[in-house]
């Protein structure tokens, strides 16, 4: 019997990435997020320095998942790091599967349809105060976002320079109207209070890989998004390399991480 996909996109607070992630992610969180730069933290040393920081701040921290693997090789192989490549379009740069729901607590009750998550490098247009706009490439809202539109209408609206209104959470279930528009005639963009979100979350360009949730408000039908952030301090602008149609993997970690979403699908 298939589940039921209203039951199933009602359920944001469920962990649905395996337990070992969740501890991966704290302890990677609190290691990318050191100022110490000089200082070589160990994961268990990180992890309860961000056990630390949760009860600080309540006990409650919306993370994604970090690759072990990942994260220690950017601390200790520079060749790993100059050979980084930009992943398929979409996927996480250290190829661990983006979990089917943001893990932020106040909007549980607001959202009833997720669509399917993408990540992306923030690039210095993307955080800069005079532009206040974050670019989304065509390829990218064909396959992420245009599946949840309503219809068609909507979606030609969207291609428009006045676009259409959306809402925008951060991680802390922090609200933010925005538009969703076209730009130039070339890409897609979230404007009209992207600035302020940015400002507020601090973003860095290269750095920081936002995740994005489309989805739809449960009780307008508005078209929302999530977007959360992971930093990876040591990375710099990276830039796509095509083969065929298709982008090629971020690293050969990223390969054998993409079985834990293939496995979670077949299951």
């Amino acid at each position: 019997m298939e589940e039921n996909s209203e039951e199933k996109n009602n359920n944001v607070e469920s962990d649905d990435y395996p337990e070992e992630h969740n501890e991966l992610a704290i302890a990677g969180f609190a290691l990318v997020q050191c100022k110490y730069s000089k200082t070589e933290i160990d994961f268990q040393t990180a992890k309860h320095l961000n056990r630390g920081k949760s009860e600080t701040h309540g006990g409650f921290l919306p993370l994604l998942p970090v690759s072990k693997e990942f994260i220690e090789a950017l601390s200790s192989d520079e060749e790993f790091v100059l050979n980084l490549k930009v992943p398929e379009h979409g996927m996480p740069i250290d190829g661990l599967a983006c979990p089917d729901f943001p893990r932020v607590k106040n909007i549980r009750d607001q959202i009833g349809k997720f669509g399917a998550p993408f990540e992306k490098q923030l690039t210095v247009s993307d955080v800069k105060g005079d532009q206040s706009r974050l670019t989304i490439t065509k390829d990218l809202v064909a396959e992420f976002i245009d599946p949840m539109m309503i219809d068609n209408d909507e979606k030609e609206l969207s291609r428009k320079v006045d676009g259409i209104p959306v809402l925008v959470y951060d991680s802390e279930g922090n609200q933010y109207e925005m538009k969703f528009k076209m730009w130039s005639g070339k890409s897609q963009v979230l404007t009209s209070g992207w600035k302020a979100f940015c400002n507020a979350n601090k973003f860095t360009a290269h750095e920081d890989w936002i995740t994005i949730w489309p989805c739809r408000h449960k009780k307008t039908q508005q078209l929302c998004f999530v977007i959360l952030a992971r930093r990876f301090p040591k990375i710099k602008q990276l830039v796509p390399k095509k083969s065929g149609n298709k982008r090629e993997n971020a690293s050969p970690i990223s390969a054998e991480n993409r079985k834990i979403k293939q496995t979670r699908d077949d299951s």
